[in-house]
Parts: structure tokens; sequence; C-alpha cells
């Protein structure tokens, strides 16, 4: 944004989305690397946040003499060569047995004698901690629950067997990793999750930032988290919208995330559904004024905080409204004299789409036409006033989005201001 009161025009440069990665720092915190090849500089911001206050889920259940474990593995009749008579007689939990946070019905008892990989029998003690190695069908969310007796479950999860006097902190974590948090974590340091497969590893769900449990379970958002577990458990139907939120915005109060942490969360649950045709087609439907208004609401909260540090004016935002098959969106933000918060207005322009993009370009002196044809995304600066110029998909017009111009802005400005 140009804070100064002289006129000059700025195309965004580009290489600005290039998260750069120092091989020592990659050698410190793998996890970094792949979160800088899908995610924005914000998520690499809460990403250091998290694991910065947070042990990870294998340390915190360890203090709990406890450690996630794969299920057995029956296999074929030439390769079951151990002995599992020990199991016999138990539930038997097997890969489509599980919905979100509970078990779907009676479970038929093991009844093999023996097996390729049966583990050991402290495996499968109650209460048991399940994470399903593959997400289901459409959902980015981890599928969790808690079993409350002893069940024999197959390497399609992960379990860990908790002592009985930490039940709520089982049920908490249920919660927790059914949440936007830990879809979001999944995706920006997932093995593979994220990159066209759908499927966790233990070590993913080991490294999971996890806060105190003892802690959590007594505190006001571990409260609320187990009070939304527990009604979304009790549900036997498919789990409401607002229920999942419910359940996020909890998590959320129990990592004390801000607004831009959740604006991240919430976009980044919504890129994890990208793993989906589904997602991906809801990824590139054109965006309305909803989505454009809630990029421009995050982009303000940026802009919004450093303009008040400043003791400067408020802010503008024009959306234009233009044609749902029209293939670009443009949003214009305008320094103003007046006292107030920022705010945020529809504008019907009475031009086609090739029209107002020459009227902003003879305003601002940029032949936008010549310009759009080797950029996908601008950003032009002028006289107290910044547009911003994106294809129409959804995509391109998420929160997260609006947080990273509103920081790019910001250091845009002040390098100019120092130049």
């Amino acid at each position: 944004m140009v804070l100064r009161r002289r006129t000059f025009k700025h195309l965004r440069d580009r290489t600005q989305d290039v998260i750069t990665l120092r091989a020592a720092e990659w050698a410190r915190h793998p996890g970094r690397f792949k979160a800088a090849a899908v995610g924005k500089r914000r998520d690499l911001l809460l990403l250091d946040a998290l694991t910065g206050a947070h042990p990870p889920l294998a340390k915190r259940i360890a203090a709990f003499g406890a450690e996630l474990r794969d299920g057995i593995i029956i296999g074929r009749p030439a390769n079951r060569g151990r002995d599992a008579r020990a199991l016999r007689g138990l539930p038997f939990l097997q890969a489509g047995d599980l919905r979100p946070l509970r078990v779907t019905s009676a479970l038929p008892s093991f009844e093999f004698n023996t097996a390729q990989w049966p583990r050991t029998r402290d495996t499968y003690r109650a209460p048991l901690l399940l994470v399903k190695e593959f997400f289901r069908n459409g959902s980015p969310r981890a599928l969790t629950a808690v079993v409350e007796q002893d069940v024999v479950f197959t390497d399609a999860f992960f379990g860990a067997s908790l002592p009985p006097h930490k039940l709520d902190a089982a049920h908490l974590l249920a919660g927790v990793l059914s949440s936007g948090v830990a879809s979001w974590f999944f995706l920006m340091t997932g093995a593979e999750f994220g990159l066209w497969k759908r499927r966790l590893f233990d070590r993913d769900v080991e490294l999971f930032p996890t806060p105190d449990l003892d802690e959590a379970v007594h505190s006001p958002a571990g409260q609320r988290v187990l009070e939304c577990e527990r009604q979304l458990r009790q549900q036997r139907g498919e789990i409401s919208d607002s229920d999942w939120s419910a359940l996020d915005d909890a998590v959320a109060d129990l990592y004390g995330l801000d607004q831009a942490d959740r604006v991240v969360v919430r976009d980044g649950l919504f890129r994890a559904s990208w793993e989906w045709r589904t997602g991906r087609d809801a990824s590139i439907q054109p965006a309305g004024r909803e989505q454009l208004a809630a990029y421009a609401r995050s982009f303000l909260s940026v802009v919004d905080g450093w303009l008040s540090a400043l003791g400067r004016r408020r802010m503008r935002t024009e959306i234009f409204e233009l044609k749902l098959a029209d293939p670009l969106r443009v949003v214009r933000f305008v320094l103003e004299e007046k006292p107030g918060p920022s705010d945020i207005v529809v504008v019907r322009p009475d031009a086609k789409l090739h029209e107002l993009l020459a009227r902003i370009g003879e305003r601002l002196n940029v032949k936008l036409g010549q310009v759009l044809v080797g950029a996908r995304e601008l950003r032009v600066h002028g006289r107290d006033e910044l547009v911003v110029i994106k294809p129409a998909a959804r995509r391109h017009w998420l929160g997260v989005a609006g947080l990273d111009d509103g920081d790019a802005v910001i250091a845009e400005s002040m390098a100019r201001a120092a130049a």
C-alpha cells in the first residue's frame, strides 16, 4: 500500500510468493519443508508457534506410559505363524467399523488362533485412543475415537492404550485430533497427506503439538472440547458443519489461537479437502460476494493494525460485483481521511470486465491487459489506493491469502519508505 502522498505505480513482484528455507533450518525442523511447499507464510508462522509452545503427542502420552502402536495383521494363512490365542473372544475392530468419534455397532469376536503380527495383549487394553490410517472418503478430518473396552484392532488403525484414570485425556485427544487444527497440521507436515494421498502415518500423529493434557481437561476450553466430543460421539447421523465448527472453535480456544490463526486453520481445512474431487471442485467455483468480503476482512485485519499504530487513516474496500462467468475478480482498497473503522462496500460497475480493467489501467497508468497475459495475480498500487486482481476461482480469494497480501503490502510500503 502506498502510504506516502505521491503518485507512482507498482506491480507486485511475484518472486515474493516463493518461500525460501535454509538447509540448516530444514535439518532442524524437517516438517517445515513440506509446509513451505504446500502452505503460505502464515502457515509457517503458526506451525512455529504451536510446535514451539507444545511438545509432540508422543511425548505427552509417554508421560502416561503409553505409545501409539499399529494394530494386528492377520495375514494370509501361510503367514499366520504367531500365537494369537490370548486375543480370542475380544471384540474385533476392522477398517469399516469406525465413524467419527465412535464405533459403528456391536463388533464380532476375534476368533483366530494365529496371526502374522498379533501384537501384545497390552496393545488392546482400554481405554484405547484410535486413529484410522486412511481418511474417510471426502473428509479431510482424521477419523478418531476412544473405545472404553478391550478391543483387537487391525493395522488400519494406530492405537494408544492409556491408563483408565486418563479416560478424559483420551477423549480430549480424540476431539482435538478430529478438529480442523489437526487437519491443517497434517496437511502442513504429514508425510503423504496433501500430496494426492489420503493417509496418515503413526509418525504424523505422534508429532502433533499437544498441550498439557492434565491441565487441559480441567480448563474451561478443555471442558468445551470434551463436551463437543461427547455430543458428536452420541450422534448417529452425519455430523453437521455447525457441530464441527463448534468443536473447531473449542480446540482453537484450547490452543489460544487469535482470529488470524483461526483463518489459517479454517482455510487449511478447506485446502485439505482438495485431496478429493468434491473439494477441488469447490475450490474452483467462482468467488462470490461472501468469499471476497472474507478475503477483504482478512486483508484489513492486517493493514488496519498497522494504520492504527501509525495513527493513520481508515480504509475503504470496494468489491466489484462482476458477472459470475467473468474469469477475474477485482477488489480495490482506498485510504481515506475519514475517522472510524474501515468498511467494505459492493460496487456494481456500469461496464464489462475488460472495460473496467481499461479504466483502472488508465487511472493508474498501467496497461493491465498486457500485464495479465504473463501474470496470474496482480496488486497494482496507485496514489493511496491498491487494486487486487486475481482469477475468479475461490481458491485465490481465501482469507489466508488476504492475510498474506496484507503482510506483503506492509513490507512493500516499508521498503519504499526506507528507499
